[in-house]
């Protein structure tokens, strides 16, 4: 499989809560992979490709709970793939910290 990824994803395991635009149905997960510019979502709902959503993401005690813009680019029955929105500079302060402890 060809990786078209611009940003590589590194493994995480991050509770969130994910909110579809519009209806604000909220539904429970976990992240499990994360990079600057998407996630994997670990849930049982079924969005359709293109829907937006909003991830609640906690990124622990020094860092917070974040809100992510996103919007599903696949979806597997395990979870979907999210790619983020404009993120500003806390929301992506908390993912390059998350990388960066990943890394050591």
């Amino acid at each position: 499989m060809i990786e078209k990824r611009k940003y590589p994803r590194q493994k995480v395991e991050l509770a969130a809560t994910l909110s579809e635009e519009g209806t604000g149905e909220a539904v429970e997960g976990r992240v499990q992979d994360l990079s600057i510019g998407g996630m994997f979502f670990l849930c049982h709902s079924k969005l359709p490709f293109g829907t937006k959503v909003k991830i609640s993401v906690d990124f622990g005690p020094s860092l917070g709970t974040q809100q992510l813009p996103a919007v599903v680019r696949w979806t597997t029955p395990q979870g979907v793939g999210l790619q983020f929105g404009l993120l500003g500079a806390r929301e992506t302060h908390a993912i390059a910290q998350t990388l960066q402890k990943k890394k050591a």
